[in-house]
């Protein structure tokens, strides 16, 4: 906890999670609640985005879990675009919100060795191991933004890839 509050980085991740899986409900299309609740989402996950506990730049490392608001906040903010379930004037914002989710996923790549972990030694510098669980829906929702049309450091995807191949045992498994 911080402050007593759940982690900013869950509460926007975990928001995101639940509103897509409201999207996929086989009624969504003609349920108005759930359409309300993602709206509220939309809504959360912008101004969580903006809590200075989410800065990538002030991203020091040790248990932190920003990633995953980030890379859940990316997937959600891909899936509404383009949706009704944005506001008019809240279009521009989507469009931002997952350009920036990009470019913080970005700043907080392990460095050299590429991939994504939540629990890191202190130094933002330093190279940590990297987790799959972490790594693989981190380019999930990289994979997706760029389907999207948005652009995402090829060096940086390509790390993580490489990054996950290493953790594969001989008979196939992933290591956790």
């Amino acid at each position: 906890r911080v402050d007593g509050k759940i982690p900013i980085g869950y509460r926007v991740g975990g928001s995101a999670i639940c509103a897509m899986t409201l999207m996929g409900a086989p009624d969504f299309g003609t349920n108005d609640a759930a359409k309300a609740a993602v709206r509220r989402a939309v809504d959360f996950t912008l101004r969580g985005l903006d809590d200075p506990l989410m800065s990538p730049v002030q991203y020091d490392a040790g248990y932190d879990v920003r990633g995953w608001g980030y890379t859940y906040a990316l997937s959600f903010l891909l899936r509404v675009r383009g949706t009704d379930l944005v506001e008019e004037g809240k279009k521009e914002r989507v469009e931002g919100g997952a350009r920036w989710c990009i470019d913080a996923l970005q700043k907080t790549e392990i460095p050299q060795v590429g991939g994504w972990n939540y629990a890191r030694p202190p130094g933002r510098d330093k190279v940590a191991p990297p987790s799959p669980f972490m790594t693989a829906p981190t380019l999930q929702a990289l994979f997706e933004a760029r389907k999207a049309g948005f652009e995402a450091d090829e060096k940086v995807v390509a790390r993580a890839l490489d990054f996950l191949e290493s953790a594969r045992e001989p008979s196939g498994g992933i290591v956790y």
